[in-house]
């Protein structure tokens, strides 16, 4: 029971994400810190993913520390922060967690084991 409401709350908050940002363009034209920081130059699955693995991992290391301590708190928080990144590079027809997955096993694959421990889950392709 408990791992169906964490999925419906985590589906509910994605939309609820999703739909409040139709329409809204805060930071349309401004590059995030992480987008400035990462070369011009893309692997094929990062130029398919409308990110690089070093935009991933910078979005995860910068956000790790601010998950709270519980599993349905965590995969809440990276359920919205996520929705935010891939608005943020390409949006969300690129919101795929297993995509997303691949790139942090390149980049940082120890950030990963963090996030998806903290979260309680083995992929964000649960999310």
């Amino acid at each position: 029971m408990q791992r169906k409401v964490t999925f419906w709350a985590a589906g509910a908050a994605l939309g609820a994400l999703s739909l409040a940002g139709c329409g809204s363009s805060s930071s349309a034209g401004t590059p995030s810190a992480a987008t400035a920081a990462t070369s011009a130059a893309t692997t094929p699955a990062e130029a398919t993913a409308g990110y690089t693995d070093a935009e991933a991992c910078a979005w995860l290391k910068q956000n790790l520390g601010d998950l709270p301590d519980t599993e349905i708190g965590a995969m809440t928080q990276l359920t919205l922060g996520l929705s935010t990144f891939f608005e943020e590079h390409g949006g969300l027809e690129h919101a795929d967690g297993y995509v997303l997955d691949e790139a942090l096993t390149r980049g940082c694959p120890d950030v990963l084991a963090q996030a998806l421990k903290k979260a309680g889950i083995k992929t964000f392709g649960n999310l």
